[in-house]
């Protein structure tokens, strides 16, 4: 399962819209559709169902999509933690006065 596609389902469900959501997101929308697709089909049941030209989430997706609302932001949050700490790490590691190993 990809980051990309739960944000992407994210975005459908906020906009209730596969096209309103691509516009959000500024990609295609055979882009959001495709990733949208593949995560039904990953986890075997649909999140929304297409009427007109907009959709509704199922009960399915809402459970799963709410379950998935925070992923994104804990994700990012973590993956910057672990930047600042690498960086910490290097200027420690780092040797004193600017210089640089022979």
């Amino acid at each position: 399962m990809e980051l990309r596609s739960l944000r992407y389902a994210l975005a459908v469900a906020r906009a209730r819209s596969f096209t309103r959501a691509a516009g959000r997101l500024h990609i295609s929308q055979s882009a959001v559709s495709e990733q949208v697709a593949k995560l039904e089909a990953e986890i075997g049941f649909a999140l929304f169902d297409r009427v007109g030209h907009g959709v509704e989430v199922t009960d399915g997706g809402r459970a799963s999509l709410a379950e998935a609302e925070c992923l994104p932001a804990a994700c990012f949050s973590r993956a910057r933690a672990a930047l600042a700490l690498d960086r910490r790490w290097r200027r420690q590691r780092a040797p004193a006065g600017g210089e640089r190993g022979a």
